[in-house]
């Protein structure tokens, strides 16, 4: 089975944002070719542009490394992501409409049906995944009509 390039990109962004992989734990393309059914240069792609998120680390003769982080440095990306999502709330309120609201809606009903599931089930590692989406998914949509690509695409990064 033969994956595509943007489910790689997607599947391995999940896993380290839900810390799926170890900080530090090396990377390495030959093994994830045979994970994803696809060759060791499109699992190289993949990490490159992973390391622009900040998720991966690369370095010649050492090869890729999941980022290993700080609790100051989760703070303060955690900071920034705030006023960027504020800025983009503000405006998206502003802007957004009905359909904007019925997404919201929507996807907050999401968040909260998975998150009431965690919180009766106690369970959290079988449904991480499933959460995350669900989050990334509600905070997408609340700065989607803000206007600013720019902004959208910093969010997306941060």
């Amino acid at each position: 089975m033969r994956t595509e390039t943007t489910d790689i990109y997607a599947d391995l962004q999940s896993k380290l944002v839900t810390a799926q992989f170890e900080p530090g734990q090396r990377l390495k393309p030959a093994e994830l070719q045979g994970v994803y059914g696809c060759s060791a240069n499109t699992v190289r792609d993949v990490l490159l542009r992973l390391t622009n998120l900040g998720l991966v680390d690369f370095a010649l003769q050492r090869g890729f490394r999941v980022r290993e982080t700080s609790p100051e440095r989760r703070k303060d990306v955690t900071r920034f992501r705030v006023l960027l999502e504020q800025e983009g709330a503000t405006l998206s309120m502003e802007k957004g409409g009905v359909q904007w609201e019925a997404r919201l809606t929507a996807a907050h009903h999401a968040l909260s049906h998975i998150e009431r599931q965690l919180a009766t089930s106690g369970q959290l590692e079988p449904m991480m995944t499933l959460w995350s989406n669900a989050e990334r998914e509600f905070h997408g949509v609340l700065i989607s009509a803000c206007g600013s690509p720019i902004l959208i695409e910093t969010f997306a990064g941060v």
